[in-house]
């Protein structure tokens, strides 16, 4: 199921120790009646500098490129969720998520370990990626496009 969100202003900002800005989101709807589709985003941003690329690749054009996809920062979505809930419960319900969120993700987001560990993340990701299109860009100038495949052998009569 898609559902598209807006983000509005966040319900709290934090910035922890280690650089990363914290921002959660309600994006709660009323969806029939008296229920509610409850959604919480957490959106935890990190700027890149130096010392985290410091030497995540020797190859210095992908690690340019990784620069220039990521110059606004990296960003990391958590997002929790309940479904069809009662009106008379709502708040209860986005407190215990919120909850959630600060307990466990937060806690884990403080730890000094955790920017690198995210920022090796996203490179191994985008280096897949970047070797993915680099092959596919290279092609051989002796190929020449012969027209169409003929399929007719695949095709009796």
């Amino acid at each position: 199921m898609n559902r598209q969100f807006e983000l509005t202003d966040p319900v709290k900002v934090e910035y922890l120790p280690n650089d990363i800005k914290v921002a959660i989101y309600d994006l709660s709807k009323k969806i029939a009646g008296d229920r509610w589709f409850i959604r919480i985003c957490c959106l935890a941003t990190l700027s890149l500098n130096d010392t985290l690329l410091g030497e995540l690749s020797e190859d210095e054009e992908m690690t340019a490129a990784f620069k220039e996809r990521y110059n606004n920062g990296i960003s990391l979505n958590l997002v929790k969720e309940r479904n069809f809930i009662d009106e008379t419960v709502k708040d209860q319900v986005v407190q215990e998520l919120l909850d959630q969120i600060y307990e466990h993700s937060l806690d884990y987001m403080k730890n000094q370990t955790f920017p690198l560990k995210l920022v090796k993340s996203k490179f191994d990701a985008f280096k897949k990626e970047y070797y993915y299109r680099k092959e596919m860009q290279v092609t051989d100038d002796n190929d020449e496009d012969d027209g169409p495949a003929d399929f007719s052998a695949c095709f009796k009569d």
